[in-house]
């Protein structure tokens, strides 16, 4: 498999990740909400709570940003290397 067709595959497969944790975010406030404890409106208010919510973008943000890097220069950063 060449290394652009392995960046769009994490892009892709990143950009899902992000969407089901988006997702995840919502279905969290409704069970919030349906408890009845004052939940917030904002389903972004739960970074601040959860250091482990925020650890999980942030690891997905960094694997669509490493997979870009890869579709575009991953070919040019191998043969570097391989010359030295």
């Amino acid at each position: 498999m060449g290394y652009k067709c392995t960046g769009i595959l994490g892009m892709i497969l990143g950009s899902m990740i992000f969407s089901l944790e988006l997702y995840g975010l919502k279905i969290i406030q409704i069970i919030d909400n349906s408890t009845g404890i004052d939940g917030s409106r904002n389903p972004f208010h739960y970074f601040s709570e959860e250091p482990c919510i925020a650890i999980g973008f942030i690891i997905t943000i960094c694997s669509i940003i490493c997979s870009f890097v890869v579709y575009l220069y991953g070919k040019e950063l191998c043969n570097n290397k391989l010359d030295e």
